[in-house]
């Protein structure tokens, strides 16, 4: 087993930034609009420069096109088109309560937020949800494409994938209840259950035939060869394919790379580092630094983004309006030509409750900038 030692000093490696996570659930700010949402999450997560100047050539032609590129809004464009969410750029991704885009496009915006920062791994979890089969494979083709292009690592949990869609991946782990039944080439997976006694029907594809073999079902495509049947003469169990899988050359190799000795380090001053490679991951910004903005503007963009929450919530603006308004009237109604210097008192302390209570949203809003700002 290999542990990663992160040491403090000039060559930080956050080992956190290399991951990005993309949530079975649609969490967003419904008032924001798609184009809005991309940008914020741009924003935070890569300082809003989705391409490095590594990406370029170091000629002058080449980073002027960078500087072009990164003054301009061809990155934002970029990821709307592939996810094919330009023409709802400008449109509110709502929710259960605001009108916004329709859920699959929703679904779209969860993924495209993700894909706003260069991660080097990238999970999915049943990113599929809410998307038709042609919709699914659109969006995991995109995803591996740029992944392949930059040489990063993607990992996606889908629950019923289409064919086309599994024919993407080179490689694929099926679990049942838990338990790892394979874990390999996805060009192998049907020729290894053909050697422990389960055959694919022709009319059956792979992605079916994977789903199948994963249940109880898949007992009934359970056919051995006469060698195979005198061992096992009825279909093994779930957990008996996990131990098969165990003992297969599959299972062995993997476990032969873990105890094997790392050929990467994560920083050219690691011990041992002048006989090995330094990994690539390490040499990204992404990972050498821990934050993309400075407090200042993560606290300003954080501010933006409430006031213009705020300012659209048209309700909450009335409501607010309505509300101060009836405060004063009540209370200049019952203390109107008051003389007595204690009433005057109570007067102001109501006054000033009514205020108090009014503006709390912004007081806590206001504390979290100052938590922000180090105040």
């Amino acid at each position: 087993m290999h542990f990663f030692v992160l040491r403090q000093g000039r060559d930080n490696i956050h080992i956190e930034n290399a991951f990005a996570y993309i949530d079975q659930l649609d969490k967003h700010a419904p008032r924001l609009s798609v184009a809005e949402t991309f940008e914020f999450a741009g924003q935070c997560k890569s300082g809003g420069k989705l391409l490095q100047s590594s990406d370029f050539e170091d000629s002058e032609e080449g980073q002027a096109a960078y500087k072009k590129i990164v003054e301009s809004d061809i990155e934002l464009e970029l990821v709307l088109s592939m996810l094919g969410l330009t023409d709802v750029k400008d449109t509110f991704v709502g929710d259960t309560e605001i009108r916004g885009v329709s859920g699959g496009q929703r679904r779209r915006v969860t993924v495209g937020e993700m894909l706003m920062h260069r991660s080097p791994v990238l999970c999915g979890d049943e990113i599929s949800t809410g998307l038709d089969a042609a919709s699914t494979y659109d969006m995991v083709q995109v995803m591996l494409h740029f992944g392949k292009m930059q040489r990063m690592t993607r990992i996606f949990a889908l629950l019923q994938p289409s064919p086309d869609t599994v024919s993407l991946f080179d490689e694929v782990i099926l679990l049942t209840e838990g338990r790892i039944i394979f874990a390999g080439p996805i060009e192998e997976v049907e020729d290894y259950f053909a050697l422990i006694g389960y055959k694919s029907p022709p009319f059956m594809d792979v992605a079916d035939f994977l789903q199948m073999v994963s249940t109880e079902d898949g007992a009934t495509l359970y056919d051995p060869a006469p060698e195979i049947k005198k061992i096992r003469p009825d279909a093994p169990t779930l957990s008996q394919l996990a131990d098969l899988y165990q003992d297969s050359i599959f299972a062995k190799q993997i476990q032969s790379d873990l105890k094997s000795e790392n050929t990467y380090v994560w920083s050219p001053t690691d011990p041992g580092s002048q006989k090995k490679s330094v990994s690539e991951v390490a040499e990204l910004d992404e990972v050498k630094n821990k934050y993309a903005n400075s407090y200042f503007r993560s606290s300003g963009l954080i501010m933006h983004r409430f006031l213009t929450l705020w300012v659209r919530d048209k309700r909450v603006i009335i409501a607010g309006v309505f509300k101060n308004a009836l405060m004063g009237v009540s209370v200049g109604g019952v203390y109107f030509n008051i003389q007595d210097p204690i009433s005057i008192q109570g007067a102001l302390f109501q006054t000033g409750l009514f205020i108090m209570l009014g503006t709390f949203p912004f007081a806590v809003f206001g504390s979290i900038v100052k938590c922000l700002l180090g105040f």
